[in-house]
């Protein structure tokens, strides 16, 4: 600790890698109400525990309540309108939960301790997530050709977002913190001490530098930029352009009537979203989805080039990972057996397939973020 000549304590922080060499530095001014700041931190933590706890808790009362809703389903006006209003409900509630994480993230995206997590980035994905938590609504109205036609595209597209921003981010922590430049990215593989994942990993690397050049190349209108620690733009860029293929997918998707989902009427009264094509377009964009998520697997783990500890998410990325999967696999088939005879039960699993790929993500990324920033400020005050 050292002090200024008007006695302003000043903190210096250096995050070093195994080997003690610094790779970012931070100051701190801890200003005379520095104690104040701390306590409103710690205040602010415990505020928004509180208040997931009471979300969780409501959500988990309206679940239930719906749950007893669909098993009274019959074909009439006013269940189908009480169902419907029950499902906004809890899928507002949920949303907003999301939108409140971006909101925390941005408002804390100057903190220097929570910097280098890229908080704007997790605060988009909070927000894509969000929005494909909006959409799921979308199940409950079978009965309109333009929501069956857009729900797909919708949260595909908002899926794939979240997935090149969980790599693009992976890959600008890396970059950041351990700064390499395309041509030192040493791909033999003669070279025995390098492992099949170690020489994946840099080839992704790779990839995504080339990819962020190609990008800096189309921004500057043709004039060649070296690249180096990449910016807020560059990791966007990428994100972007690796969403193109997805894109072009839901174009398809949307624009040709063959392949375009539509609403048939199965049953007086009952309507469900069909398409003539085989489940082609799905599996790819499924495929398209869980790329990015992989790669980002692959960056978060041990050894050359890797992201340092400290900023190492490979369990947070498994864990949400592993959640998805289950609640996912738990989902689908009881879907797939009720949509034609409760449309309402298949609206609700489905958006329950939807909301169980966001909400482990939000927690385990988001969230645990903010988590380490307010406890590394609460260890600062102590």
């Amino acid at each position: 600790m050292q002090q200024l000549s008007t006695d302003i304590p000043i903190l210096e922080a250096t995050l070093v890698d195994d080997t003690n060499n610094p790779i970012y530095d931070a100051t701190l001014i801890w200003e005379p109400n520095s104690t104040h700041n701390h306590s409103k931190a710690k205040e602010g933590l415990i505020k928004t525990k509180r208040l997931q706890r009471v979300v969780g808790t409501t959500a988990m009362l309206l679940i239930l309540i719906l749950g007893a809703i669909i098993g009274g389903v019959d074909q009439t006006i006013d269940n189908i309108v009480l169902f419907r209003v029950s499902f906004g409900i809890i899928l507002a509630i949920f949303g907003c939960s999301q939108l409140f994480v971006a909101a925390t993230l941005y408002q804390n995206r100057n903190n220097v301790l929570l910097e280098l997590y890229q908080p704007v980035l997790l605060a988009l994905f909070s927000i894509a997530g969000a929005v494909a938590t909006f959409a799921s609504f979308m199940f409950a109205l079978p009965e309109y050709d333009i929501s069956c036609a857009l729900r797909q595209p919708v949260i595909f597209t908002c899926f794939i977002f979240m997935g090149n921003v969980l790599m693009a981010r992976s890959w600008t922590i890396g970059m950041c913190t351990n700064p390499t430049s395309i041509e030192d990215i040493n791909l033999d593989d003669n070279n025995k001490t390098t492992t099949t994942i170690d020489r994946i990993r840099m080839r992704i690397i790779k990839a995504l530098s080339r990819i962020s050049k190609l990008g800096r190349l189309i921004s500057s209108c043709g004039k060649d930029k070296s690249i180096g620690s990449p910016s807020f733009t560059d990791t966007m860029l990428v994100t972007l352009i690796l969403m193109i293929p997805q894109i072009i997918l839901q174009i398809i998707n949307l624009s040709i009537p063959s392949v375009r989902t539509e609403s048939e009427e199965v049953y007086e009264g009952v309507y469900v979203c069909q398409s003539d094509t085989r489940p082609s377009f799905l599996i790819i964009g499924i495929i398209l989805i869980l790329l990015p998520i992989l790669f980002a697997l692959v960056l978060n783990t041990n050894g050359e080039g890797a992201i340092p500890d400290q900023f190492k998410e490979f369990g947070e990325i498994l864990s949400s990972l592993f959640v998805s999967s289950c609640i996912i696999v738990i989902t689908l088939p009881p879907a797939t057996m009720v949509r034609d005879q409760v449309p309402e039960a298949y609206a609700y699993l489905m958006s329950a397939a939807v909301l169980g790929f966001t909400l482990p993500w939000r927690y385990f990324l988001g969230w645990k973020a903010l988590s380490r920033s307010y406890s590394s400020i609460d260890a600062g005050s102590g």
